[in-house]
């Protein structure tokens, strides 16, 4: 089938632009259903659609030659989740996530992820940008640890800190088959309290008891 129209409906102006450079088919070629799944796809990977359907249909103004049109419904712009964590070291906590403008392409995005407890964390990225340059992004992220020292498999030292990581970055996550990022990133750690259990010297282990593991919040 050769193509002599590509439509977009659903979006806007600006992100139609983008979506015409991104679209792995043109005007004039002959495609395959392939072809325009490998372009459903990475609209798909934006996170921002929740339906991407589409349609071919024969030019009338120009025989043997078909219009492809996709049509779009977007995700929410906004989004809240709470949840609750059971844990034998916390007991019970509370996780808390809220986005604004998380799905949308263009324009300001701020995501905030907390946990309320015996050993708290938070995560803040604020983000600006548009489809055509890099995003200009800054990430907080603190969290309240704490680090047991086992002697023996006996308790022998409680470690209490807190880690404060600040990033400021540049970002480029709409490519068609991988994202770039690039920045500087400064972390800060205050030890809270040492509490030693025994004086013993001997091979010891450690065991992180609360906190975020950074594959959490990275």
């Amino acid at each position: 089938m050769l193509l002599s129209e590509i439509e977009f409906n659903g979006v806007e102006k600006d992100i139609e632009k983008w979506m015409r450079l991104a679209c792995t088919v043109d005007v004039g070629d002959s495609i395959c259903k392939n072809d325009i799944d490998e372009s459903i796809s990475i609209y798909y990977g934006t996170g921002n659609y929740s339906s991407i359907t589409y349609t071919l249909h024969e030019d009338l103004s120009s025989p043997d030659t078909y219009v492809l049109r996709f049509d779009f419904v977007e995700n929410p712009p906004h989004n809240l989740g709470l949840g609750l964590r059971f844990d034998s070291q916390d007991m019970l906590s509370v996780l808390l996530h809220m986005g604004i403008n998380s799905n949308r392409m263009s324009g300001f995005k701020a995501d905030f992820d907390t946990k309320l407890g015996s050993s708290q964390w938070l995560k803040m990225n604020l983000s600006y940008g548009n489809l055509l340059y890099p995003r200009i992004n800054f990430a907080y992220i603190f969290r309240n640890s704490e680090l047991d020292v086992y002697d023996m498999d006996v308790l022998d030292m409680n470690v209490n800190f807190l880690q404060h990581k600040f990033r400021l970055y540049l970002s480029e996550n709409y490519s068609r088959t991988f994202s770039i990022g690039i920045g500087l990133e400064a972390e800060l750690l205050k030890n809270r309290k040492a509490m030693s259990c025994s004086g013993a010297n001997s091979t010891i282990t450690m065991r992180q008891t609360g906190g975020a593991q950074d594959s959490d919040i990275q």
